[in-house]
């Protein structure tokens, strides 16, 4: 990891959340569990819970704009330190080697798509052991929906998106989550799509 890297890690920290991982994940399960009981509509729940992880994001963001000025402004740096995205969002660093990224060439696009994956996800760990984890991913018919982590990767985009614009980027970048462990897959991992302003309007 580069020094620039490095300390921007260790700024960004600060910035985090200051509640402990526990609470933090007890209680994100317990507001999928609570949109679930209102919608009765697995799928509709985790719509639900990334819409408000981009918000929630967001207006984090709006109340820190300072710590964002040293973030890089290319989409593709960005991407390439997921890992700041990822400390600002949870306020917890990763384990070294718990994350590659994969980069995929696009024909006559300026940028790539990139894979990023992640071994291990506290949010999605053990998920359905406890009696109170009643969201069952069996219930969801379309195999395109996003799994426990939608929520934050909500918040990933955001943040993103964010440092974006107040680096007058014109480009915005789309993460979506494609596999999820709590749905039985071996890790956690994000799609990450770099789009110009007038294709991600018509995407938003």
């Amino acid at each position: 990891m580069g020094a620039v890297q490095w300390l921007l890690k260790k700024i960004t920290k600060v910035f985090g959340r200051n509640t402990t991982s526990l609470y933090y994940v007890l209680l994100y399960r317990e507001i999928l569990k609570e949109i679930n009981d209102i919608t009765k509509d697995e799928e509709d729940s985790i719509i639900i819970l990334r819409e408000i992880g981009k918000k929630a994001a967001t207006e984090s963001c709006e109340r820190h704009t300072t710590v964002f000025k040293w973030m890089p402004g290319s989409p593709r740096k960005i991407i390439e330190y997921f890992e700041l995205l990822w400390v600002v969002v949870f306020g917890k660093e990763l384990e070294e080697g718990d994350l590659t990224y994969e980069e995929l060439p696009k024909e006559g696009s300026k940028y790539s798509d990139y894979l990023v994956t992640i071994k291990s996800c506290p949010l999605c760990a053990g998920y359905g052991v406890d009696d109170e984890d009643t969201f069952n991913f069996k219930k969801i018919s379309n195999q395109d929906t996003e799994g426990l982590a939608c929520g934050l990767t909500g918040m990933l985009e955001s943040v993103a998106n964010f440092i974006l614009k107040i680096k007058r980027s014109d480009y915005r970048i789309n993460i979506v989550e494609q596999k999820c462990l709590a749905k039985g897959e071996e890790h956690l991992q994000f799609m990450c799509k770099i789009y110009d302003s007038l294709d991600w309007k018509e995407l938003s």
